[in-house]
C-alpha cells in the first residue's frame, strides 16, 4: 500500500513544494521571477531531511537500538552519499539561477540580487558577505570538501557534525532570500544581525521543539524497524 500512495505522492510534494516557495518566500518580492526557484527551494528541504534523518540515526546507534546486525557502516555511507549529491544538486541549481540572471543583465530580475549586495547609496551591506561566506562557502564549499572523504561520512559522529552545519546554513540561506524583502525608510534592507534574526531563531526553536516533542512522544509506541516490509532483509544485509 506504501508503494502506491508514495508513487502518487511523489508529484505532488513536487507540486506543493513549489507552491509553498512561491506563495510564501517568492511573493514577498513578487515582481521578481525565477524559474528556478521551486527546484531550489526543494533542493533545500530534501539536504535538511537527510541531515534531520542522519542526526536521528546517528542518535539512536548510540542509543543502542541498532545492536544485533541491524546496523552496518553501508548504510550510514549510502545516505551521507545522497546527503553529498543534493549538496551538489542544491549548487548547482543556485549557481545557474545566479548566472542566468547575471547573463541576461535585465534590471527586473537583477535588482534580487542587487538589493543582497549594495545599499541604495551604493554601499556595501551586512547580506553581500551573508552571501558570500555563508551562502557559498557555507552551503557548499565546506561540506562539499568535507563529504568527498569516505572516512567522514562513514564516522557517525562526524557525519552528525557535519549534518547539523547543514541545517545552520540552510536556516541562514532561507533568511539570505526572505528577510532582505524587510525595508527600512530609505529602501534598504535591514540587516542580517539584527532583532529580525532573535524572532526566526525563536520562532525555529518553538517549531521544532514541538516537532521534536511529537516525535519523542510516538516513539515508544513505534517499531524502528518494519519487519513486515518485504525488503527488510535487503536493507539489513545491504552492500556498497
Amino acid at each position: 500500500m506504501n508503494r502506491v500512495t508514495s508513487a502518487f505522492g511523489i508529484p505532488i510534494a513536487a507540486l506543493t513544494l513549489t507552491a509553498a516557495a512561491i506563495f510564501w518566500v517568492k511573493s514577498l518580492e513578487y515582481h521578481w521571477f525565477s524559474t528556478m526557484y521551486g527546484v531550489w527551494f526543494f533542493a533545500n528541504c530534501v539536504r535538511g531531511a537527510l541531515s534531520i534523518g542522519i542526526i536521528i540515526m546517528v542518535w539512536l546507534l548510540n542509543r543502542g537500538d541498532y545492536q544485533g546486525g541491524i546496523y552496518n557502516k553501508n548504510q550510514l555511507h549510502c545516505i551521507s552519499t545522497l546527503s553529498f549529491a543534493f549538496v551538489v544538486f542544491w549548487a548547482y541549481v543556485t549557481f545557474s539561477q545566479y548566472f542566468l540572471i547575471w547573463n541576461a543583465n535585465v534590471p527586473e530580475e537583477t535588482f534580487w540580487y542587487n538589493l543582497r549586495e549594495v545599499n541604495a547609496d551604493g554601499s556595501p551591506n551586512q547580506w553581500k558577505y551573508v552571501g558570500i561566506i555563508a551562502i557559498l562557502f557555507g552551503h557548499f564549499v565546506v561540506p562539499f570538501l568535507l563529504m568527498l572523504s569516505y572516512r567522514f561520512k562513514t564516522t557517525p559522529h562526524i557525519i552528525r557534525r557535519i549534518s547539523y552545519w547543514i541545517l545552520a546554513v540552510i536556516l541562514v540561506d532561507m533568511c539570505y532570500n526572505i528577510l532582505p524583502a524587510l525595508k527600512d525608510e530609505h529602501g534598504n534592507p535591514f540587516p542580517f544581525f539584527s532583532v529580525t534574526l532573535l524572532w526566526v531563531l525563536t520562532s525555529v526553536v518553538g517549531i521544532g521543539g514541538v516537532c521534536a516533542w511529537a516525535y519523542l512522544k510516538s516513539f515508544p509506541t513505534t517499531k524502528l524497524i518494519p519487519i513486515r516490509d518485504p525488503r527488510i532483509t535487503e536493507c539489513l544485509t545491504h552492500h556498497e
